[in-house]
């Protein structure tokens, strides 16, 4: 078995479950375990792999989970600038120069000022459109994954869906409102909003 090959089997092992152990990978890979080890010990410590917990937002407290599509006359300085906003999952730069952000808040309010306060207020940021994430699906990344994908709903308890109904207002003024307006300029307070 060649090192492609090692690493490919440790890694399809480990995208499907992130939890092995190292004795399990040895368990299951027909190779010497010194020699498993050591790959996987080299994947690990690279750049390239990183293994990593995937949780519903929810149960940290922050249930609204939200895309965000920014559009900046500097989008290659959009990413590292939102890598400081502790409110931000991840951030791309896209070829069309778009840039998307995934945040996780724990209330309207709180969606809302980060979009006024740390998201428009950027240099150079033309527009940001917003979307709710409702469900999410997880499966491997692998090419012809044949693992099993995760479900897991963004948005915590019954009832919330008609009040993100009620945030359609606020949604809207997030991608039509002049930069330098804050947002909820002309709407409803977002604690209303939220209010069931």
């Amino acid at each position: 078995m060649t090192d492609e090959e090692l690493d490919a089997a440790i890694l399809d092992i480990l995208m499907d479950d992130g939890r092995t152990s190292g004795s399990e990978l040895v368990r299951r890979i027909a190779a010497p375990p010194s020699r498993v080890r050591a790959r996987l010990a080299a994947l690990l410590s690279s750049d390239e792999v990183h293994v990593t917990a995937l949780l519903n937002p929810a149960l940290i407290g922050r249930p609204i989970v939200a895309m965000l599509s920014i559009s900046s006359d500097r989008p290659e300085a959009v990413p590292d600038l939102l890598t400081g906003v502790p409110a931000v999952a991840w951030t791309a730069r896209c070829a069309s120069g778009t840039v998307y952000a995934q945040v996780n808040a724990a209330s309207p309010s709180e969606l809302l000022t980060l979009l006024n306060e740390d998201v428009r207020a950027l240099p150079g940021v033309r527009a940001v459109g917003t979307n709710f994430l409702l469900r999410g699906i997880s499966r491997s990344v692998r090419a012809g994954a044949s693992g099993r994908a995760r479900s897991f709903e963004f948005v915590g308890g019954r009832g919330f869906g008609w009040r993100l109904c009620q945030l359609a207002p606020l949604v809207r003024g997030v991608a039509t409102a002049p930069v330098g307006q804050r947002l909820d300029e002309g709407h409803r307070s977002a604690a209303e909003v939220a209010q069931p």
